[in-house]
């Protein structure tokens, strides 16, 4: 059976998550029409979280579980936004924009799992 404090982490968590992805939306998406920077901050920002955490909890030291499902579960799950990476990847193919949608698949990726490897490293050493 789940636990009230579980599921009121996660509803916190995503609320806050989802919030903040807005925020990147409104703030960056308009930079560039055919380039969602919104988007892509939103998932560097997460996957650097996450990695920062996992590194962290790498080196011995755990997070409490409430606030661990609080945070991955609620609100990284909230802020990263696969379906609207793939949304607007599938906006520059429909347009053969295939330059664009080269730059903006490999930026998501790369700075993905770069952000995400550098973040848990420097969380391993946050002991």
């Amino acid at each position: 059976m789940f636990k009230f404090n579980l599921i009121m982490g996660v509803v916190l968590g995503a609320s806050l998550g989802a919030l903040f992805r807005w925020w990147l939306s409104v703030k960056f998406n308009h930079v560039n029409e055919h380039f969602f920077l919104g988007t892509l901050l939103a998932n560097v920002i997460a996957c650097s979280l996450m990695g920062l955490l996992l590194g962290y909890e790498a080196g011995e030291s755990m997070i409490q579980n409430t606030l661990r499902i609080a945070i991955f579960t609620g609100f990284l799950g909230s802020l990263s936004t696969f379906s609207t990476f793939i949304s607007e990847t599938h906006s520059h193919m429909l347009l053969k924009d295939w330059f664009k949608l080269l730059i903006a698949f490999n930026l998501q990726i790369v700075l993905g799992l770069l952000s995400f490897h550098l973040a848990k490293i420097v969380g391993s050493t946050l002991h």
